[in-house]
């Protein structure tokens, strides 16, 4: 196990307020410093924590782990075991159930963890498998806590047993010895099972005696039925018939005498009242049918052609009246564009008269800047023309003073024939001064020149835009005069079509009176179809207040038709004829009176022949032996015969299985002793396996370890030669001591030694022992020592590149031999950790 990153809240000293980390990456050899109370050893018991749920100082009371302001505590432990980075979480609470994961990181995605587990002995059991240590063994060898670091060097055999076993794989053999006692156990309970069906076995062979005697009895009994089943034919089928015909004419008697038959008094009752639904009905029908022809008629009226030809004509009417608004506000709006295009008509002709004018001014004003400036261009180049000739003369009277008559002129390269008079004053200033005037008088003539042409250039664009609104509003004027015709034209149609349909006057007035005419013939209709819809109600009731009768009549009828088919009787007839259904009620009376007196007769006869019949078959049951009958008998005992014929076969397989079980239980019980010798050859007992593996360790522990107890005690003291860790004081006549009897800062050195050669050990082994972590004890050494002491832990972090060793001590030496330190600072007023280097 490796520890990557460790991060806490809420945790002793380290406040719930924010989240406090320590990345572990990449450092090998950590030094925790700092003042008492700082939250150091905080570190290490949040690091047991995470993984084991409790600290070696305060064990399992873990409620007392959270900050005294902080509702809850929470450690989070990233760690390296078994090739693959784990994640540690552990969630202490006042209030509500503390929480407990492991997750599994694949290094490929962080996004989800590849398996977790969250259930807090789950979570426990996990992490002791991939350590491979108990909390106990993990506090005596990697974790050695304040005022504890000595546990592993005191402990006693069985201590350091586990220590051990965990560190070098042991453990394995123990879960080996408790897999053999579980097989011996398996074993032995699958021998007694394999007993059980031996003795079953044997019981077996026994039933199979008494079920072969059984057998031959039963068949004995089946061939005296055998014989006796003839005389019980003779009898049986006339006693059989003669119950029958009993059973039969009992139950038709019952029926006979159990039909229900009408009332008399009720039934002539519910004849009249149907007699007189029926006349009720038929007065309805006449009116309905009065009222059916009064409607024909009206309806008649308004299906005519007439009166769809009339109906039809309205209709055009109105769509046609419908659209006269439409037409008159189209002519009218019509109209108002036709002037609004001739008003805009003339607007564009005056503008275009203004455009002209502005055009023609433009062009007189670019006339006279281009005059201008044209003049400006010849003055300027006058001036620069006298400036010219002015500086000549001003060049040559400086020449003058160096020319001298028959030498070469340096500009010309001649000869100087004469030399030119003296000139005092060459007019360059006034020149200049002139050229000067001249250039500002031809920059104001060609701003003045470029302006002009500016506004004969709009000049003609908005003349050009006059003649083009012009022509658009002259357009818009020969469309509107169009349209205005189109509109008057359509309105004056509409008005002469109504006139041909309605006649001469308000079409409005015309069409309202024709549709009054109209809706007068539709409401004689209506009336009729009202009082047709009355009359077929009344009958619809006269059929419902009849109905309760006729359904009465009906039940009458079904009711009698039934009876009359249960006594066999035919009745003549139909259920809605009063007549047919008084005289059906009467024969159903009498029918049934008669029927019921003929079974009676018949019935003491037929029970007097069976009475003779059964006192015959009583004889010969008793004969016999048989309790109901001999068929019944004869049928039992066949299927006895063969039920026990199954047993048989039965118990003879099982009996035959003997001989193979008694050689199962033999090898069985041949496992069983070697499964309970494996069990005993693996006990920690002297003399055992186990115990020979473990003394070897000691013995190669306690050697590694003396030597460099030897050289951490500048050659005072070694370890024991026999693995108990007494310890030799070589400056004593190699006299033994026990290690409790060490001083301190001895016992620290001894304990230091140790781990030292535990990291050695399980390097070589193949292990990786790849965390220590060391709470105080440095303060017990003097100088010597110390060194001495840091060269142990620097050998720790050398002897593998990548163990982690974090050491927490007050000693102010540690900061001088330790490059990677962390830090911190107890915060004066609330007490809690404040990180001063070294964190994540």
């Amino acid at each position: 196990m490796r520890p990557l990153e460790l991060r806490l809240r809420g945790f002793r000293s380290y406040s719930g307020v924010e989240e406090h980390g320590f990345d572990f990456h990449g450092r090998h050899l950590i030094a925790i410093v700092g003042p008492t109370g700082a939250g150091k050893s905080t570190i290490l018991d949040a690091i047991s924590f995470a993984l084991y749920g409790r600290t070696p100082r305060i064990g399992k009371a873990v409620s007392t782990l959270i900050n005294q302001r902080a509702k809850e505590a929470v450690v989070s432990l990233r760690f390296e075991a078994k090739g693959r980075e784990w994640e540690a979480v552990r969630r202490l609470r006042r209030k509500g159930a503390n929480e407990h994961a492991l997750y599994l990181w694949d290094a490929a995605s962080s996004s989800e963890p590849e398996e977790q587990w969250v259930m807090e002995r789950e979570v426990n059991a996990k992490v002791e498998e991939l350590l491979g240590l108990e909390f106990d063994a993990f506090s005596r060898s990697v974790l050695l806590a304040q005022g504890q670091f000595d546990d592993l060097l005191n402990a006693g055999d069985a201590g350091k047993a586990k220590v051990l076993k965990g560190l070098f794989g042991f453990e394995k053999l123990d879960k080996m010895r408790e897999l053999a006692r579980e097989k011996a156990k398996d074993v032995a309970n699958e021998i007694k099972i394999l007993n059980v069906q031996l003795e079953r076995a044997e019981q077996a062979q026994t039933r199979c005696d008494e079920l072969r005697e059984e057998i031959k009895e039963a068949k004995a009994r089946q061939e005296q039925l055998e014989k006796a089943s003839p005389e019980f034919e003779k009898l049986d089928k006339p006693i059989k018939d003669l119950r029958q015909a009993i059973s039969t004419d009992q139950k038709k008697l019952e029926e006979k005498k159990s039909l229900k038959l009408p009332d008399q008094e009720k039934s002539e009752k519910t004849i009249k009242d149907y007699e007189e639904a029926a006349a009720k009905i038929a007065k309805a029908f006449a009116n309905l049918e009065e009222a059916i022809q009064e409607a024909a008629n009206a309806n008649g009226k308004i299906e005519s052609p007439e009166f769809k030809e009339r109906f039809e004509l309205c209709q055009k009417a109105g769509r046609l009246i419908g659209g006269l608004p439409g037409l008159r506000n189209e002519e009218k709006s019509a109209s108002q564009r036709l002037v609004d295009a001739a008003k805009k008509q003339e607007e564009d002709e005056e503008q275009l008269g203004k455009s002209g004018s502005a055009l023609k001014s433009a062009q007189e004003g670019l006339g006279k800047a281009k005059e201008r400036d044209k003049k400006a261009k010849e003055y300027l180049q006058s001036a620069e023309n006298i400036l010219l000739d002015a500086l000549h003369q001003h060049m040559a009277a400086k020449l003058r003073s160096g020319l001298e008559q028959g030498e070469d002129c340096p500009v010309c390269e001649q000869p100087v024939h004469e030399v030119p008079p003296q000139v005092t004053d060459t007019g360059v200033p006034q020149a200049e001064e002139g050229v000067r005037k001249a250039k500002s008088e031809s920059d104001k003539a060609t701003l003045a020149l470029q302006e002009a042409t500016g506004t004969e250039q709009a000049a003609v664009e908005r003349l050009n835009g006059a003649k083009k609104n012009l022509e658009d509003s002259r357009e818009n004027k020969n469309s509107a005069d169009k349209e205005y015709a189109k509109a008057k034209e359509k309105l004056e149609e509409r008005l002469t079509e109504l006139e041909e349909l309605l006649g001469d006057g308000d079409p409005f007035v015309l069409l309202q009176e024709k549709e009054s005419a109209l809706n007068e013939l539709r409401e004689q209709a209506k009336h009729a179809n009202k009082r047709q819809e009355d009359a077929r109600h009344l009958l619809e009731k006269a059929h419902s207040d009849g109905e309760s009768a006729k359904k009465e009549m009906d039940i009458l009828w079904t009711n009698l038709v039934g009876r009359a088919s249960d006594l066999d009787l035919k009745i003549s007839g139909a259920g809605d004829d009063p007549q047919a259904v008084r005289e059906a009620l009467n024969s159903v009376h009498q029918e049934r009176d008669r029927v019921v007196a003929e079974l009676k007769d018949n019935l003491l006869k037929l029970q007097t022949e069976l009475e003779d019949a059964e006192k015959r078959r009583a004889a010969l049951l008793i004969k016999y032996e048989i309790e109901e009958s001999v068929e019944a008998d004869l049928a039992a005992v066949k299927e006895k015969i063969k039920g026990l014929s199954r047993q048989l076969e039965e118990q003879q397989k099982i009996a035959d299985t003997r001989k193979e079980l008694e050689e199962q239980i033999a090898t069985k019980q041949s496992r069983q002793e070697n499964y309970e010798r494996l069990n005993e050859d693996l006990t920690d007992r002297k003399g055992k396996f186990v115990n020979f593996l473990l003394e070897a360790v000691r013995m190669e522990l306690s050697n590694l370890g003396s030597e460099h107890f030897e050289r951490l005690s500048s050659g005072r003291y070694r370890f024991s030669a026999d693995g108990v860790f007494n310890v030799i004081d070589l400056t004593y006549a190699e006299q033994a001591r026990r290690s409790d009897s060490l001083s301190g800062g001895e016992t620290f050195l001894a304990s230091l030694a140790l781990a030292v050669a535990l990291a050695e050990m399980v390097g070589r082994e193949g292990g990786r022992l790849d965390a220590f972590m060391l709470d105080e004890g440095f303060g017990s050494l003097d100088p010597e020592h110390l060194d001495l002491a840091m060269e142990g832990v620097e050998k720790l972090v050398s002897d593998s590149g990548q163990r982690l060793v974090l050491l927490v001590s007050h000693v102010a030496e540690l900061r001088e031999r330790v490059d990677d330190l962390l830090i911190l600072e107890k915060d004066p007023v609330t007490g809690d950790t404040k990180i001063v280097q070294g964190a994540a």
